[in-house]
């Protein structure tokens, strides 16, 4: 079984890098030729998968309810920081580099960061 995941872990790191690349590819495209509002993009791609996330943990877990993490107050405010901080500004400053710059530049910056 060790092997089997090492197999898939490797997998999954294969194509998640896959998808990162060209996702800041698709956006550089998005950008320079479509003209497309970085603003309006970022903030659909958001919640979008935030959509699909939902719609995933309901698939798979249907006896829970959605607003289980309601709950707690310290989740809330987890929540809430992970959002701003760990995916609004995060996101919002890749594409923004992408927007002005290029997905190339972009992707440096973001791991040199």
């Amino acid at each position: 079984m060790d092997k089997y995941n090492r197999i898939k872990g490797i997998s999954l790191a294969i194509v998640g890098a896959s998808f990162w690349g060209l996702g800041g590819t698709v956006s550089d495209y998005l950008f320079q030729h479509q003209h497309i509002d970085m603003n309006w993009y970022v903030t659909a791609r958001l919640l979008i998968s935030g959509v699909l996330l939902l719609c995933l943990f309901k698939l798979t877990h249907k006896q829970h309810s959605l607003f289980i993490i309601f709950k707690d107050k310290d989740s809330i405010i987890q929540l809430l920081l992970f959002s701003i901080f760990g995916m609004f500004l995060v996101q919002y400053s890749y594409m923004a580099s992408i927007n002005y710059g290029n997905a190339a530049v972009a992707t440096l910056l973001q791991y040199i960061a």
